[in-house]
């Protein structure tokens, strides 16, 4: 594994920002209440919307008075071009999510390993690590808090 160029990152993101001020005229967010109340399409729901969708298309008489059948037809649509996008967005982005992790967890791992050194050298007065290891021990402080070892503290962090 490698890192990314830079300026691949930046045509990485100008691209998904252009993506996003494409498509933001059919988007809409939604807070956690509303996320909460809208009933879900989910996959079992789908044969069932586009079953009761074709009929209402065959069978005009059985659609209620108050139901916008041209809206229903566009839902579903957008429903459709979204559900794509989201097909080919998520592995995408759970890819660089586990990248990601992997990345932060191996420089974490490294940080923790460096300042474990500082603090055995700060043991045995080795020049600037005191201050050094003064610093990077702020990072356990509130866990440190809460239980009276370090070492639990700085597990604690890690996990």
């Amino acid at each position: 594994m490698t890192e990314i160029n830079e300026e691949r990152v930046q045509e990485a993101v100008d691209a998904i920002t252009q993506l996003q001020k494409d498509l933001e005229p059919s988007l809409k967010a939604l807070s956690v209440r509303e996320r909460r109340s809208l009933p879900k399409m989910g996959d079992g729901s789908i044969a069932f919307v586009d079953k009761a969708h074709e009929y209402a298309l065959s069978y005009n008489e059985l659609v209620p008075s108050f139901l916008d059948l041209p809206q229903m037809t566009q839902y579903l649509k957008l429903f459709y071009q979204l559900q794509k996008l989201s097909r080919a967005i998520n592995p995408l982005a759970a890819v660089i999510n586990d990248t990601m992790l992997f990345a932060g967890s191996g420089a974490y791992t490294s940080a923790l390993a460096i300042y474990r050194n500082t603090k055995n050298a700060k043991k045995m007065n080795v020049q600037n690590a005191r201050p050094i290891h003064d610093t990077l021990s702020q990072r356990f402080a509130s866990i440190r808090r809460k239980t009276s070892e370090p070492e639990v503290a700085e597990e604690q962090a890690a996990g």
